[in-house]
C-alpha cells in the first residue's frame, strides 16, 4: 500500500526468524518489496496466475448433505448468494449472523430457503463481541447436527490515505474483519471442519490506494488462515475483487477490475473448495490499464507477471517520455517542454481526457479530482519524475500549469522559459457541446489533419483551411446525410458550429419519421436503434459504418410529446409490426435508448413477437431515491455550476433556492436564471437540454419488468469526467439490469466513458462484437471470464 501512496519512498515488508537475515536484507538493496526468511532461506512474494486442476471425474462434494453450515455477513448480498449456493448442494442447517436483522430483500431470501427445507438460523450480535462465535457453533450443532463448514464475510469498507489514518478509522474496519475472524477461529478450533473460508478482498493481494486500513485488515485474515493450515486445521482466503449486484463493494467503482456476477462468483467458489486452494485471488482484472494508471508498478517485481501481459496488451502508452534521467542532457527549455506534456498525459488519462482537451488553466478540483484520484495521478508522475509528490499540491486547487510549474521547480528548472499553454477560454477554444457538433469537428480535424478544432474557429482564416478542403468537408457532410449540400449552404458562416446547425436541420427533418431508414439496404436482418435522451439516431452513423455494407439498420426516433417509457414502447410495437410483419427483432440503443429498447423488447415478447436480442449501449436503470424534489434541486444546482464553468458566466442557483420546491417550479427557476446561455450557444443546443431532461424525468418515473429475452450490455467503465453528478446514476457492473435479465451478457468496452463510447475507439470495440451478433455467433466466453491469481 505504501509502495502506491508513497512511491519514491520504496516501502519494503521484510519477514525473518532470525537478526542476521534482517541485517542481509538490508544490505542487499534489491527491487523485491516482499520478502520473508526462514531458516536461512530467502523467499520472495509473486503475483501469478493460477490454474485450477483438472477436474476429476467425479466431482468432489464441497457440502455434506444434513450438515450444518455458519456465514457471517450473511444477511449481505455475497452472504445470501454463499447461502443459495450451499442449500443447493444438499446444506440442512444454514446459520446466518449479523449485527442487526435481516432487511427486506435479504427476510424474502431466507423465506425461500426455508421452503425449500433448509433449517435457517438468525443469530443476531457483533461477531467481533465475546460470545457471538460460541453462540453461533452451538445453534449450529443444535440437536447433535455436524458443523460442517464456516465462512466469515462480515466486514466494513473505508476509504482514507494512510497519512489520514486515525485510530477510530483503523478500529472501524478491523473489528469485525479481524477481531472477529480470530474469535470465529478459537472458537471453531477443535471443530472437526470440511473447510473454514475467509471472504477476503483484492485489496490485501494487489494493494488498493486509499484504502489502507481495508487492506491491511484483509491481509491479517489471510495470515489467519495461513496460521490456521500451518496448525494442522482448514484454512481457505479468497481475495475477491468487485461483484455486481451484492457486496459491500457493488457500488464502487474500481477502473482496473471489473465486476463479476453472482453467478460467476458463486462458480469460482465451488471450484476453490473442490480444489482446496488455499490463498487465491478472484477478479476480472485489466493489467494494461492496471499499468497505465499505476506505472510504478513496473519497478515491482512481485508485479511482474502483471507488467509482462499488459506489454503483451500493449498497456502504458508514455508516448514521448524519454525518462527522468534523460533530461540532464536535453537544454532547460527542451527539458521543462516534455515535463509539461508528460505531467499533462498523466493527470488527463487519470481523469479521463484526451490530453489535447484538457483545459491546463482550470483547477484539476474542478475536473473531478478528489483525494483518491489525486493518489493515482500522483502515482503516476512519482513514477516518471522520481518526485515526492504531497497530495496536497493536487488537491489546493492547482491546474495542469500549477503543477507543472512546481514539478519544473523541484528538478531545478524553474528559470526555464515554461511552456506556452493556455487556458481554452484565452484561446478562444469552444469544445463539442452536442452530437452534431462532436461530427463536425471530428469532420475538420479529420480534412485539416489537426489535433484539436472549437467549433467557433474560422476554417479560412483561424484553421488555414483551403478551397479544395473546404471541398472535401462538403463532400463528407454529404455522405453523412446522404443527401445534396452546398458549399454556399454549409460555410455561409466557415465554422463547425455552422456545419453542426445544419446537421441538427438535416437530422431533425430526418427524424419526423417514427422508424427511420438509417441504411436501408442489405440483406440481413435489420437492427432497429433506438434515439438517446433529447437526440435523434443521427448519433449512430460511425457505428452503422462499422457495421458493415449488409447490414440494414433503421432509427426509432423521438416523440415530441415525451411520454413515458411504456408509452412510447407501445408505440413503437406498432410500427415496428408494420415495418417487419414476420421474423424476430434485433433491438438496441444507447442511453435511454436502450431502455427504450429494452422495454419494447419486453413488450414485443409480450404481443407474442420474437425478439433475437436486445443490445444496451451502456443503457441504465437510475436508482430510486428517497426525496425526488431534492434530488432535482441538486442536480439543477449542480448544472448551474456546470453552465458557469463551462462559459464562463455568473448564473446564481443555489440548492438552498430550489430546495422545497415542486419540479415545475425548479424548472422554472431554471430557466429564467439560464436566459444567459442564449448568447453563448445555439438555440438547437438549447432545445437539445430541454429534451434531453425531458425524456430523463421519462427514464427516472419508468418502473422497469423483469425481461428474459437475450440481452447484451456494452458496459463503459470509466466515470465521466465533465458530467454533472447524480447520486441515483451511481450504477453497479450491470447498470442495473442484472436483477432483471435472465440471459443478460455484459461486454465491457475498456477505457472509454459514457460519452464517448460511439466515437473511437469504443466504438470499433463496439462494432466488431455486435457485427458478431449480427452474423449469428453467440460466443459464450465473450465477456473475459474471472482471472484466478494466487
Amino acid at each position: 500500500m505504501l509502495a502506491f501512496e508513497r512511491t519514491v519512498q520504496r516501502a519494503t515488508h521484510v519477514d525473518v526468524d532470525r537478526p542476521a537475515d534482517l541485517v542481509a536484507e538490508l544490505l542487499a538493496d534489491g527491487d523485491v518489496r516482499e520478502v520473508a526468511w526462514r531458516g536461512g532461506t530467502r523467499y520472495v512474494a509473486r503475483l501469478g496466475q493460477a490454474a485450477l486442476p483438472e477436474t476429476p471425474q467425479k466431482k468432489k462434494r464441497v457440502v455434506r448433505r444434513g450438515g450444518a453450515y455458519i456465514i457471517t455477513g450473511g444477511y449481505g448480498g455475497i452472504g445470501l448468494v454463499t447461502a443459495r449456493l450451499l442449500a443447493e448442494r444438499g446444506a440442512k442447517r444454514i446459520v446466518l449472523s449479523g449485527r442487526s436483522g435481516p432487511d427486506a430483500d435479504a427476510e424474502k431470501v431466507i423465506a425461500r430457503l426455508r421452503e425449500s427445507g433448509v433449517d435457517v438460523g438468525v443469530v443476531l450480535g457483533d461477531i467481533a463481541e465475546p460470545g457471538t462465535a460460541e453462540c453461533l457453533i452451538k445453534v449450529a450443532q443444535e440437536g447433535g447436527k455436524r458443523l460442517c463448514g464456516i465462512v466469515h464475510g462480515a466486514g466494513a469498507i473505508d476509504d482514507r490515505l494512510i497519512a489520514d489514518l486515525g485510530p477510530d478509522d483503523l478500529h472501524r474496519v478491523w473489528t469485525a474483519k479481524v477481531e472477529g475472524a480470530r474469535r470465529l477461529s478459537e472458537a471453531a478450533w477443535d471443530v472437526d471442519l470440511d473447510w473454514f473460508v475467509m471472504h477476503s478482498s483484492a485489496a490485501a493481494l494487489l494493494g488498493s490506494p486509499g484504502q489502507g486500513a481495508y487492506a491491511a485488515a484483509n491481509a491479517a485474515i489471510d495470515a489467519l488462515m495461513a496460521h490456521r493450515r500451518a496448525n494442522g486445521r482448514p484454512g481457505i482466503t479468497i481475495n475477491w475483487g468487485t461483484w455486481s449486484q451484492v457486496g459491500g463493494a457493488a457500488d464502487t467503482s474500481v477502473t482496473v477490475i471489473d465486476p463479476i456476477s453472482p453467478a460467476e462468483g458463486a462458480e469460482a467458489l465451488e471450484a476453490l473448495l473442490v480444489h482446496e486452494l488455499a490463498a487465491t485471488g478472484v477478479l476480472r482484472f485489466d493489467p494494461a490499464t492496471a499499468v497505465g494508471l499505476f506505472p510504478e508498478i513496473r519497478n515491482m517485481p512481485y508485479f511482474a507477471a502483471l507488467t509482462e501481459a499488459a506489454d503483451e496488451a500493449g498497456g502504458d502508452d508514455a508516448g514521448d517520455w524519454p525518462g527522468v534521467e534523460a533530461l540532464k542532457d536535453l537544454a532547460p527549455d527542451a527539458a521543462r517542454k516534455l515535463i509539461a506534456a508528460q505531467v499533462r498525459h498523466r493527470i488527463a488519462a487519470v481523469l479521463g481526457f484526451d490530453p489535447q482537451r484538457l483545459d491546463p488553466a482550470v483547477p484539476l478540483t474542478d475536473l473531478g479530482l478528489d483525494s483518491l484520484v489525486a493518489v493515482r495521478i500522483k502515482s503516476g508522475v512519482e513514477h516518471d519524475l522520481g518526485l515526492t509528490v504531497p497530495a496536497s499540491v493536487l488537491l489546493q486547487g492547482a491546474s495542469v500549469n500549477v503543477f507543472e510549474e512546481w514539478a519544473a521547480g523541484e528538478l531545478g528548472l524553474a528559470d526555464a522559459p515554461a511552456p506556452t499553454a493556455v487556458s481554452n477560454a484565452e484561446s478562444g477554444y469552444v469544445m463539442p457541446r452536442d452530437a452534431a457538433e462532436r461530427l463536425a469537428v471530428r469532420i475538420f480535424e479529420d480534412v485539416l489533419g489537426l489535433d484539436r478544432v472549437g467549433v467557433t474557429a474560422d476554417f479560412f482564416a483561424e484553421l488555414g483551411g483551403q478551397d479544395h478542403q473546404a471541398d472535401q468537408i462538403v463532400a463528407l457532410v454529404a455522405a453523412e446525410l446522404g443527401g445534396d449540400v452546398t458549399r454556399g449552404e454549409l460555410f455561409e458562416v466557415p465554422t463547425a458550429e455552422n456545419v453542426a446547425e445544419y446537421i441538427r436541420a438535416a437530422d431533425e427533418e430526418a427524424a419526423r419519421q417514427t422508424v427511420r431508414p438509417l441504411k436501408p439496404s442489405g440483406t440481413r436482418r435489420p437492427i432497429f436503434i433506438a434515439h438517446p435522451a433529447g437526440g435523434t439516431t443521427a448519433c449512430y452513423r460511425q457505428l452503422i459504418d462499422l457495421l458493415g455494407d449488409d447490414q440494414p439498420v433503421f432509427g426509432l426516433e423521438r416523440f415530441e410529446d415525451a411520454p413515458s417509457v411504456e408509452e412510447r414502447a407501445a408505440r413503437y410495437v406498432r410500427h415496428l409490426q408494420e415495418a417487419q410483419p414476420e421474423g424476430a427483432f434485433r433491438l438496441g440503443g444507447w442511453s435511454f435508448g436502450g431502455v427504450l429498447a429494452y422495454e419494447t423488447a419486453r413488450q414485443l415478447q409480450q404481443a407474442g413477437r420474437e425478439v433475437e436480442f436486445v443490445a444496451l449501449f451502456d443503457a441504465g436503470l437510475p436508482l430510486p431515491v428517497d426525496d425526488e424534489s431534492d434530488t432535482l434541486a441538486r442536480r439543477f444546482s449542480a448544472f448551474a455550476d456546470y453552465i458557469n464553468e463551462t462559459y464562463g458566466l455568473d448564473v446564481t442557483l443555489t440548492y438552498e433556492e430550489l430546495s422545497g420546491l415542486d419540479e415545475e417550479a425548479q424548472f422554472a427557476l431554471v430557466m429564467e436564471r439560464a436566459a444567459p446561455l442564449v448568447d453563448y450557444i445555439p438555440p438547437a443546443a438549447l432545445t437539445h437540454q430541454l429534451t434531453s431532461h425531458q425524456d430523463t424525468r421519462s427514464l427516472e418515473a419508468y418502473e422497469p419488468e423483469p425481461y428474459d429475452g437475450r440481452v447484451i450490455l456494452y458496459y463503459a467503465p470509466e466515470e465521466t469526467p465533465w458530467a454533472v453528478r447524480d447520486a441515483r446514476y451511481v450504477l453497479d457492473g450491470t447498470n442495473g439490469f442484472g436483477g432483471l435479465c435472465s440471459d443478460l451478457e455484459i461486454v465491457t468496452i475498456p477505457g472509454v466513458h459514457h460519452l464517448n463510447l460511439l466515437d473511437p475507439p469504443g466504438v470499433d470495440v463496439l462494432a466488431a462484437h455486435l457485427a458478431g451478433r449480427l452474423a449469428g455467433r453467440r460466443e459464450r466466453d465473450a465477456v473475459r471470464t474471472p482471472t484466478t491469481a494466487r
